[in-house]
């Protein structure tokens, strides 16, 4: 027996090899295979099965790599951002940078990674969701806040944004 994370990194090395050729159709095959054998169970990520064959079908359609759903999963269950980076040896700046993609990807909210408060302060700030990140920090002249949060907010206004063109915004918890 092997546990559900081990599986999902050799998974996501397998499904990177495969990126290479023009196999979408066996990658679904996989991610079907997988979903079935390594349903999750855990009530803080999920509640029914349908529902996560829904996510996983999101993630792939918003093109997120494996590594930003382990992110998520690994959010969910708890930890911070401190601990995710240790726990999948990367660097805290790459676990931001998966965090930023979820909110940009609505699969996570910007209201449940950061404090209300600073939340409101940034959006003071932001003038247009194609600002640099440099020019919001100079106009918040605070030095609590950074560029991580920042750009937490900035992909907050660009995913509603790109919803509202769309007019299919899905579902999130």
């Amino acid at each position: 027996m092997i546990s559900r994370e081990k599986v999902l990194k050799s998974l996501e090395g397998w499904l990177a090899y495969c990126l290479h050729a023009n196999t979408h159709k066996y990658r679904r095959h996989l991610m079907r295979n997988f979903n079935k054998s390594f349903s999750h169970g855990s009530k803080l990520f999920i509640q029914n099965k349908k529902n996560y064959i829904n996510y996983i079908k999101k993630v792939k359609e918003s093109e997120l790599e494996f590594s930003t759903q382990r992110t998520l999963f690994n959010y969910k269950k708890g930890l911070g951002i401190k601990e995710i980076a240790q726990k999948q040896e990367v660097k805290e700046s790459t676990v931001w940078s998966h965090l930023i993609n979820l909110i940009e990807h609505k699969q996570l909210s910007v209201w449940k990674i950061l404090p209300r408060k600073k939340i409101h302060k940034i959006l003071k700030k932001v003038y247009s969701h194609k600002e640099r990140l440099r020019d919001i920090k100079k106009r918040l002249k605070n030095y609590e806040i950074n560029y991580d949060e920042i750009a937490c907010v900035i992909a907050n206004v660009k995913s509603k944004r790109k919803w509202k063109k769309n007019k299919k915004c899905p579902v999130t918890k």
